[in-house]
């Protein structure tokens, strides 16, 4: 074994918020950091049920742990005790919910507009392949105007687009 390698405190640890969302994935050192300064709890799974541990809670249930010691679990051992590697933490103050990221691509626009013309506001069936977002395609000669009957038609500007 040689100096400096540690790698129980390599390993990662799921963050949750205070409503049980997963927010982050973080290092053993940070969790044990927030866990220390009463700014989470440890979450395991013991019997079918799920308990939760202050560090001090954390400690006293390393110490029985660490006498039925399974192959999976992972333990740092300091000068006076063995603390056991938490698995699931929940911050305890941290109420926001991480942010959803969207793409922006064709599939997302149509979800978006429930898959309708821009102008005219007809549906198309979600198998359409040729049916444009805004109902313009590019050609070599510039724009042309397809699917929407009334863009063709000329009863309708493509400069005002429907319900607008």
């Amino acid at each position: 074994m040689s100096l400096g390698a540690n790698p129980p405190l390599d390993a990662r640890v799921l963050a949750l918020n205070k409503f049980y969302a997963a927010v982050h994935v973080i290092s053993v050192r940070r969790a044990l950091c927030l866990l220390f300064k009463d700014l989470a709890e440890v979450i395991t799974l013991d019997d079918g049920r799920y308990l939760s541990y202050d560090f001090e809670g954390w400690r006293e249930a390393s110490e029985a742990r660490a006498r039925y010691r399974g192959p999976e679990d992972e333990f740092l051992r300091t000068v006076h005790f063995a603390l056991q590697v938490p698995r699931v933490i929940r911050l305890l103050t941290y109420d926001r919910f991480p942010r959803q990221r969207v793409k922006f691509n064709r599939r997302n626009i149509f979800a978006r507009d429930e898959n309708r013309c821009q102008y005219c506001a007809k549906r198309a069936s979600s198998h359409v392949t040729t049916f444009c977002a805004d109902n313009l395609s590019r050609n070599s000669s510039g724009v042309s105007l397809r699917n929407c009957q009334k863009l063709n038609s000329g009863s309708l500007k493509p400069s005002k687009p429907y319900g607008v």
